[in-house]
């Protein structure tokens, strides 16, 4: 995917399953998405009620504004080895959520309701 951007181009690439999820966050009722360019090409971020609840890093990951207390209570494990967020404190309200296949995207789409509905 080839994205204009004040005039600059930004090439984005999104694998099969981030194509799915980005689509599937678009259609969210009050979900809008936002392209933050960066030197590495940019990446997508999704608001709702005008706050940044997730974002795409370059790999199929998933950055989830779940909150800390949810996070705990649902027993997530962050990433042991971090290559976005090395050292996110383990108090974050946010969490990165890898997927690999249909399976896992069901399950984010279900925490993506859930992090909606807290909004």
């Amino acid at each position: 995917m080839v994205l204009l951007v004040e005039g600059r181009r930004f090439i984005t690439q999104q694998s099969s399953l981030k194509q799915q999820l980005h689509h599937w966050l678009e259609a969210q009722q009050g979900v809008s998405s936002v392209f933050w360019p960066n030197d590495k090409g940019g990446f997508y971020g999704f608001r709702y009620k005008e706050c940044e609840f997730a974002h795409f890093h370059q790999s199929d990951e998933l950055d989830l504004k779940l909150g800390k207390n949810t996070i705990a209570k649902l027993g997530l494990e962050r990433p042991v080895r971090s290559l976005v967020h090395p050292k996110r404190s383990a108090g974050s309200a946010w969490i990165e959520l890898a997927f690999s296949d249909s399976q896992d995207l069901e399950k984010i789409k279900d925490l993506v309701k859930l992090t909606i509905s807290q909004l």
